[in-house]
């Protein structure tokens, strides 16, 4: 949800240059949370627990 804005916000956004690169550095930041291995891992940390 936050990528998502961040992209409405910088096609919004008709500025500066330092703005341009500002909200692409954020929009880098936010979309990390979004890779499959953060989805992966606590589903895979679940299945480990339960196989003992």
């Amino acid at each position: 949800m936050a990528y998502a804005l961040g992209v409405v916000i910088l096609v919004a956004t008709a500025g500066s240059i330092k703005i341009f690169w500002m909200l692409y550095a954020l929009i880098a930041l936010l979309g990390v949370g979004s890779t499959p291995i953060v989805l992966v891992r606590p589903i895979a940390a679940a299945f480990e627990k339960q196989r003992g």
